[in-house]
């Protein structure tokens, strides 16, 4: 149907009564971007100048026109704080995040929250501590806690396990001992490589060195023998006054002002027993 002009439509048998520019009507098989259709067929303009396809209602658009993005059936012409933009939509960080990535992984947190994995948390849990510089969580390689700077650098072990300069060790390593927390102490005799029970009682010595009252030496002193116990070198108090011993029962040579070897039993005496004489 017509009215005054035949280009004044007032009312359309197929398709959607359209306003043109001059006031005057016509009809369209679809609604162009930026319109929508009333319940009485006629295309209006949506309400948000910025939205190219709106529902039924004109308010709540569905597609904006380039530059602007959508959120929430508006367009915006950037996204508000805490959001982050997916495609030409605007969409929500994760909770308590101030600062996401196009992505949505979080970047900063709100005070109190520190980030983990691209999401924020009010404590970071096992195997990690805080870094209180980026507020975030870091993971501890191989251990419960440890340096902030340097998750590699262990603080405290897993149970079982003993910390020794910044590593973790299931048996403490040569020349230390693990101590009642779990931690490895040095072994305080020099070049001493076992110590088990007290850092100041020397069990094995290093580098063949030789272990003679709680001592590491690289040869046995006078008065004493090169032995092997337990499959390590050790040395032995030589019989009484004896100043070199080839066994735990006879003497080399004789040791001290007035002590003479007998050579057939190899015992130091002295001065010579009844029988013998001294050449």
């Amino acid at each position: 149907r017509c009215s005054g002009f035949p280009y004044h439509c007032t009312d359309c048998i197929t398709g959607f009564k359209f306003e043109l520019s001059d006031g005057t009507f016509t009809c369209v098989n679809e609604c162009p971007l930026g319109y929508n259709m009333d319940e009485n067929n006629e295309c209006k303009l949506c309400l948000d100048t910025n939205c190219t396809i709106c529902t039924g209602q004109l308010s709540f658009c569905q597609h904006c026109r380039p530059g602007y993005y959508l959120y929430q059936g508006h367009c915006l012409l950037r996204c508000h704080d805490r959001m982050y933009i997916d495609g030409t939509t605007c969409k929500p960080c994760s909770s308590h995040c101030k600062v996401c990535f196009n992505s949505g992984e979080c970047r900063i947190c709100d005070d109190n929250y520190y980030l983990l994995n691209g999401h924020c948390v009010p404590h970071c849990g096992p195997n990690h501590v805080i870094n209180y510089e980026t507020h975030s969580c870091v993971h501890c390689v191989g251990c419960l806690s440890c340096n902030p700077t340097k998750p590699d650098y262990c603080t405290i072990c897993q149970n079982g396990e003993f910390l020794w300069n910044g590593e973790c060790y299931v048996v403490c390593p040569n020349g230390t001992m693990a101590n009642s927390e779990d931690e490895c102490v040095t072994c305080s005799v020099n070049n001493c490589v076992s110590c088990t029970t007290n850092v100041n009682h020397c069990e094995v010595c290093a580098n063949g060195e030789i272990l003679y009252m709680n001592q590491c030496i690289t040869v046995c002193p006078f008065g004493t023998r090169q032995v092997y116990i337990n499959g390590y070198i050790s040395c032995e108090v030589c019989p009484n006054h004896c100043g070199t011993c080839s066994t735990s029962h006879g003497c080399d040579i004789c040791h001290g002002d007035g002590w003479y070897l007998n050579i057939v039993d190899l015992i130091c005496y002295y001065g010579c027993p009844n029988g013998y004489y001294r050449p």
